[in-house]
């Protein structure tokens, strides 16, 4: 099993999906998929585990199974590059070459404060919110006519204009990228990882919120892979080797096991598989808003010889010595949101 699906993919050479089933009694199988993250994201694989487990019910009843699928990556592919090749084509370009102009290159960076011996040190950072935190975040949202989302990042981009005294930062966003019709069940890799900047202005944290939401609102609908985009153009979009500095994720439901449930009928133990060879992000500051309506945190992960401690607990809202006051969510909490202090 470690040997089928355990070894990473060679996307030259090789299928970017391997199944495996083995049988071990009549009662007993080993069943495992891989997919690479290149025809992959999180949301085709959670399509790909309902479609297995209604093929397989089916199966069970005797009925049908039509395995053509509805909508296809490469029809996908096709109505995305009709639309490149056109009017939102041209005004993705003027967008981003404006936004490269006024923020520099693609992806945002955060300066660098630690010691740089060369061997990464992952370290991680959590902080308990309030228990009413969600709700509290929710009524600010509806109050300023933004979401969760917006008021979350804004208060990480406000919390990082104070640690760093820029005039201007960023953070970048994971967007889902099924924009267009019946993007929505088809399997392949839509998500792109988004940049959101904000300058230094005397802004209320209200007007802050709109501001941040106005910014992913354009990005969002004007996104396109940057480096394919740039060379299509001729232009230089994205910094080369260059990892995000700051990558803000919004969660508000409990993380569910990555596993595939049950088949109609069976019971399952899920072995867990470590596979050599992942990225380690060593130059980005990962801070995540777990805001479930229990146990609400947040959170920062982080390659402490690149970045300090003090810097990320600030920027993930941890209290002491050097903590930041995000004004954003020092609103929401004096709104009855986030927590008392003016950490962000």
């Amino acid at each position: 099993m470690q040997r089928v699906v355990g070894v990473p993919f060679e996307p030259i050479d090789s299928a970017l999906s391997r199944i495996l089933v083995v049988r071990r009694d009549e009662q007993r199988h080993l069943f495992a998929f891989a997919v690479d993250h290149i025809i992959n994201d999180q949301i085709s694989g959670a399509l790909l585990e309902q479609t297995l487990a209604t093929y397989y019910r089916r199966h069970l009843a005797g009925a049908p199974v039509d395995v053509t699928a509805p909508h296809t990556y490469a029809a996908f592919a096709a109505r995305q590059q009709a639309a490149f090749a056109g009017l939102w084509g041209e005004q993705c370009r003027a967008y981003w070459e404006r936004h490269v102009a006024d923020h520099g290159l693609y992806p945002p960076t955060l300066a660098e404060d630690g010691p740089r011996t060369g061997t990464p040190v992952l370290a991680s950072l959590r902080r308990d919110l309030p228990a009413d935190a969600q709700a509290r975040v929710h009524a600010f949202a509806l109050a300023t006519r933004t979401t969760p989302f917006t008021v979350t990042t804004a208060s990480v981009l406000s919390a990082l204009l104070e640690i760093t005294g820029d005039r201007s930062v960023g953070v970048t966003v994971n967007h889902h990228g099924r924009m267009l019709p019946g993007t929505a069940e088809t399997l392949g890799l839509f998500v792109q990882t988004v940049p959101i900047h904000l300058r230094a202005a005397d802004h209320s944290p209200a007007a802050t919120a709109r501001e941040v939401l106005g910014a992913s609102l354009d990005a969002f609908e004007r996104f396109v892979p940057l480096r394919v985009a740039g060379r299509a153009w001729g232009i230089d979009l994205v910094a080369p080797d260059r990892d995000a500095g700051i990558y803000v994720s919004h969660g508000e439901e409990v993380p569910a096991d990555a596993v595939l449930q049950p088949f109609e009928g069976t019971t399952s133990v899920h072995p867990e598989f470590r596979v050599p060879g992942g990225k380690q992000w060593t130059d980005t500051v990962a801070i995540d808003w777990h805001l479930t309506a229990r146990g609400p945190q947040i959170g920062a992960h982080f390659n402490a010889d690149t970045f300090s401690e003090s810097a990320c607990g600030s920027a993930a809202g941890r209290r002491g010595e050097g903590g930041a006051g995000g004004p954003v969510l020092s609103a929401v909490a004096h709104s009855g949101a986030c927590s008392k202090s003016r950490a962000s």
